[in-house]
């Protein structure tokens, strides 16, 4: 369907992108014609007897413009497992299931010709079986193998990397002329923890005033469909002063895209000399991170990630090294 490809300011490489984004528009339309399979309150057309591979096709494209690449990725490699062969909603079986599974964890190659990671291989298996769940919803099979598999691989929790408070302020004051929009809407993360695609949904009429100082920002969390309310500071307004000036349907970060917007980060984190492994998502590890450092209730935290369960939460006690250090600080007071 056509690969994107960095640089968009040489006429040639926008030229090759257009025209890939031109066919997988034209994919997108072709595919739901007489289906419209993802649409809300939709029936399908579908039946065991159709082409799974495009309807994962399908729904990966759907999830890109939400920043969720790893259904790309995920589709991707199962491309590259089933080769040649045409896979129908009847053939999704047990063993298929494992051997894909097994195939992410033992096989699978990533774009640096390296080998996946555990969670990186677990994250593109989960997508996977999300992709089989909602076609159990539209009725098309009943059942989901990959539920069923033995020997399914574990999440191992990394080690999060966060930015302190004062490193935020640092980037604030590093100037990245180029990438002003990106630098915003990541700082914005900071100070909200909202993850890429619930930035990039973010319309003006989200954000308000409460009156004098005080202003909250609603959303629905697109990986959990929970509605979030979240208090903002006069900071963090005066931030993004500029973006909320449109129409209240506007984008507040209209043009964002997530292309690339991880390597760009990756030079301003050079930039303003903070040697630490940074991508978009650990925006919202760092306002976690800086609410517990706060004292902050763990509870509280819970509410304002939009974590169903306080043991979500509970992880990113591990990160933060700076309140474990002072609260054994408290031992000579």
């Amino acid at each position: 369907m056509g690969k994107l490809y960095p640089d968009e300011s040489n006429p040639q490489v926008k030229l090759i992108n257009d025209e890939a984004k031109a066919k997988a528009m034209k994919f997108v339309d072709d595919f739901l014609k007489g289906n419209k399979p993802h649409a809300i309150g939709a029936k399908s057309n579908l039946s065991s007897s159709s082409d799974f591979i495009e309807y994962f096709r399908f729904y990966a494209e759907s999830k890109r413009d939400e920043g969720q690449q790893q259904y790309i990725s995920s589709f991707n490699h199962f491309q590259k497992f089933v080769g040649s062969l045409t896979i129908k909603f009847s053939d999704l079986t047990v063993d298929l299931a494992k051997s894909y599974h097994d195939y992410l964890f033992n096989k699978a190659m990533s774009r640096k010709n390296q080998r996946l990671s555990n969670n990186s291989a677990l994250a593109y298996f989960e997508k996977f079986s999300i992709v089989i769940k909602s076609a159990i919803e539209k009725g098309i099979i009943t059942t989901n193998p990959a539920h069923n598999i033995k020997g399914r691989k574990k999440y191992k929790q990394p080690k999060r990397s966060f930015l302190t408070l004062q490193e935020i302020e640092k980037l604030k004051a590093t100037s990245f002329e180029n990438h002003t929009l990106l630098k915003k809407a990541f700082i914005f993360s900071c100070y909200t923890g909202l993850r890429f695609g619930d930035v990039l949904r973010l319309e003006v009429k989200d954000i308000y005033s409460l009156g004098g100082e005080a202003y909250e920002c609603s959303v629905q969390m697109g990986k959990t469909e929970e509605s979030l309310t979240i208090p903002l500071t006069k900071n963090t307004i005066d931030f993004i002063r500029l973006e909320l000036q449109g129409k209240p349907n506007d984008k507040v970060f209209k043009g964002l895209s997530y292309s690339q917007s991880n390597i760009i980060l990756k030079n301003w984190m050079v930039e303003a000399r903070i040697n630490k492994h940074i991508t978009f998502h650990n925006a919202r590890h760092s306002f976690a991170c800086n609410l517990l450092n706060t004292d902050a209730n763990i509870v509280d935290i819970r509410s304002l990630l939009g974590h169903r369960s306080v043991k979500t939460t509970e992880i990113y006690a591990k990160s933060t090294a700076g309140r474990l250090r002072s609260a054994v600080q408290k031992l000579d007071d």
